[in-house]
């Protein structure tokens, strides 16, 4: 096994340990806090479409988020994983009741209210991270989906994390791809 690939998986296992310990309470709060400055981006304000990861596990959360921004007019779209192709397929959502556990536990669009979105379409899209360093770099699952779902746009990649997550390189490959933005609750990191 290579050690970029070791060192991946163990810098993985060390935020998401960290990551599993947070308080429902903090985690409320903190997510929040990304919340407002997420929506304080001008690139958010005039977007109309956006597309963003359902929370899981930890992560910080997006539900609400999704809520706030249907409230103002925003189209929704959301992944759903294709473990048969092992790539992310895209759905526009019209409200959380939409959605029901599939893959991984991870809530995605129930099958009878699917409504497909090309990625062209997407301006920009809210990326999930386990960790992240500030040339850019963000750390996953290890499926490589939001790898591979990023190289294919030109949307703006926003990744919302807490700063915790933050740290000083993350070990890479050829095909991880950067983001352009991190927003954690304390401050705005623009690559």
């Amino acid at each position: 096994m290579s050690s970029i690939f070791q060192d991946k998986k163990k810098l993985r296992q060390q935020i998401l340990k960290k990551r599993k310990a947070l308080s429902p309470e903090w985690l409320n709060e903190n997510s929040g806090l990304i919340h407002s400055n997420l929506k304080s981006l001008a690139a958010l304000k005039k977007t109309k479409i956006i597309h963003t990861y359902v929370d899981w596990q930890n992560e910080v959360k997006t539900q609400s988020l999704i809520s706030e921004l249907l409230e103002t007019g925003k189209r929704i779209v959301v992944p759903m994983v294709d473990k048969s192709t092992q790539q992310l397929q895209h759905f526009e959502i019209k409200s959380l009741s939409e959605l029901k556990p599939g893959a991984f536990g991870i809530m995605e669009p129930k099958k009878n209210l699917k409504t497909s979105v090309g990625i062209e379409a997407l301006e920009v899209i809210i990326v999930p991270g386990v960790a992240f360093d500030l040339s850019g770099h963000r750390l996953g699952y290890g499926g490589g989906y939001y790898d591979a779902f990023l190289k294919q746009t030109l949307a703006l990649k926003i990744a919302i994390g807490f700063e915790f997550q933050i740290v000083e390189k993350i070990p890479t490959r050829a095909e991880d791809e950067k983001i352009d933005i991190l927003v954690t609750e304390k401050q705005i990191y623009d690559f």
